[in-house]
């Protein structure tokens, strides 16, 4: 399940490769030397200014891309504080908590998500994902 969502969060899609490369080490979960570069420079930037918006998003993907679920969580709550009305922080701590089998919060987050925008697909595959799971 997770593997699409990783698939839609690699580095590969945003550098114009266009498409997933399991063989490339920076697309592997816990991999690549970029991976901790971009850690220690949002660390710096959120460091220096905790409220840089732009860096608690990547930190938060980034971390739910590389399986550091608790953090990705963190972040992303962090980023709500500053945006409430942004659905996107819902939808990723909804992934991040389906990741660690919690399906009744993830749920939760996910309808969020749907609430703030409708529209949201990540919030709605999500959903169709988790069916009847709970708790």
């Amino acid at each position: 399940m997770l593997a699409r969502f990783r698939r839609k969060l690699c580095p590969n899609d945003y550098a114009g490769k266009g498409k997933h490369q399991p063989e490339d080490r920076d697309c592997r979960p816990g991999g690549g030397a970029r991976d901790d570069a971009a850690i220690e420079w949002y660390r710096r930037i959120l460091d220096a200014d905790g409220s840089q918006r732009n860096a608690l998003a990547g930190l938060g993907v980034l971390a739910l891309r590389l399986g550091d679920y608790d953090l990705a969580i963190e972040v992303r709550a962090k980023l709500l504080s500053h945006e409430p009305a942004n659905a996107h922080p819902y939808a990723v701590i909804a992934i991040a908590y389906c990741a660690k089998g919690d399906y009744d919060r993830a749920k939760e987050n996910a309808a969020k998500a749907r609430d703030i925008d409708p529209c949201i697909r990540l919030a709605d595959e999500l959903d169709r994902m988790l069916g009847g799971r709970a708790d």
